[in-house]
């Protein structure tokens, strides 16, 4: 109150224009800030399964191949590591990539395909493995779900991407949103005490060690400690039920490869877990021999008598062909593709020159490994 007027002062506003001008710019410098941190750092904590890929590198190599690549190789990490492009060059002159991956399955086979062709021209034939018929992951299981975003992250444009987000939803991955797919950083909301340091290793850090003249092949050398290794005694008996998912997530991926005349080849790959032992194995071939489908199979009591495998020398584990163990692989896998596909031996053609280049590299390189599988080849023995 006015003490000479007795009239009642007006309260003085606590916050003038001016004050309130100031925080808010404070807040939306201090949201700029956050935002700064938060989308580089969701960025930089890239899924585990997708530096050992490379796929970015394997995409650009591949479009830049144009139309010199008659087969291409896609599955899970039994074909990835296990099948190298460059020794079936040297062997029989077949121009191929390696695009297989991590837990790969047919949703994801099928959307990679579709990807490759919208990139160049389609190959002759199509080598896939098929592990999803009988190691089976659901769409949004805690296992496959990494893999999933993993490949989709790192399709070439941003309408593959949709599309692959769309079709891995549509066949059930309900846990598979939006914000998951756009926000990495909230993916790891689980495991923040199990985060390493490669976890804050941009990809692009590793697409500088991906070595182009491999052809997509990841190479792995370990070999597997043979005083721990049993082959499995348990065998399949009678039939087992396959995910009606797969079943005709395959389907659609044979029919895809025939829509663009390409010849589809499932391929079993050797293998000394229980997985594809017994009844199961006949019911996997039987599955797409009945589309029409030619299976290569390694499983089979013939093949692996006739491979004589080294366990020691050529696997990683019981699970997976070591990168000799791929070199050894080579010398049978040509001949048979040459025997079911249409493809050429290139070595003579002047126009495929970059791959004798290619070749060079991959022999100066890997020379110790490629040693040690001719000595086998020679005396059959260690």
């Amino acid at each position: 109150m006015n003490q000479n007027t007795g009239e009642e002062m007006p309260m003085k506003p606590r916050t003038d224009a001016k004050t309130f001008g100031r925080r808010a710019l404070s807040v939306l410098l201090f949201l700029a800030i956050a935002a700064g941190v938060f989308f580089p750092v969701q960025w930089l904590l890239v899924d585990k399964y997708q530096p050992d890929q490379y796929w970015p590198p394997r995409y650009r190599d591949y479009a830049a191949a144009q139309e010199q690549v008659d087969v291409v190789f896609i599955g899970s990490s039994t074909v990835f590591w296990g099948i190298s492009p460059m020794a079936l060059w040297n062997e029989a002159g077949i121009t191929s990539m390696n695009m297989g991956g991590v837990l790969m399955q047919h949703t994801m086979a099928h959307e990679e395909l579709q990807t490759l062709l919208e990139m160049n021209k389609a190959p002759k034939c199509v080598v896939f493995s098929v592990d999803s018929l009988y190691n089976h992951y659901a769409v949004d299981d805690a296992k496959l779900e990494p893999a999933f975003f993993a490949q989709i992250n790192t399709l070439p444009t941003a309408a593959q991407r949709k599309r692959a987000f769309d079709h891995y939803r549509a066949e059930g991955g309900r846990k598979i949103t939006p914000g998951n797919l756009l926000l990495p950083l909230l993916r790891y909301h689980a495991r923040w005490n199990q985060l390493t340091e490669e976890d804050f290793i941009p990809a692009s850090r590793y697409d500088g060690q991906y070595q182009s003249f491999v052809k997509g092949q990841g190479i792995h050398r370990e070999s597997i400690d043979i005083t721990e290794f049993m082959e499995t005694e348990q065998i399949t008996e009678g039939e087992i039920p396959f995910p009606e998912d797969a079943m005709e997530g395959w389907r659609e991926f044979v029919s895809l490869c025939r829509e663009n005349d390409i010849l589809p080849i499932a391929i079993l790959m050797p293998r000394f877990d229980d997985s594809l032992r017994g009844s199961v194995q006949e019911q996997v071939t039987g599955f797409f021999e009945d589309m029409g489908v030619d299976v290569i199979n390694y499983m089979d009591e013939v093949s692996l008598a006739e491979m004589n495998w080294n366990y020691h020398d050529f696997f990683k584990d019981r699970i997976h062909l070591n990168f000799a163990g791929s070199l050894y692989l080579a010398s049978d896998l040509a001949w048979r593709l040459m025997d079911l596909a249409d493809v050429e031996d290139h070595r003579e053609d002047p126009a495929f020159e970059s791959w004798h280049d290619d070749w060079a590299l991959f022999e100066e390189t890997y020379a110790h490994d490629l040693e040690k599988v001719s000595q086998y080849q020679e005396t059959g023995e260690e």
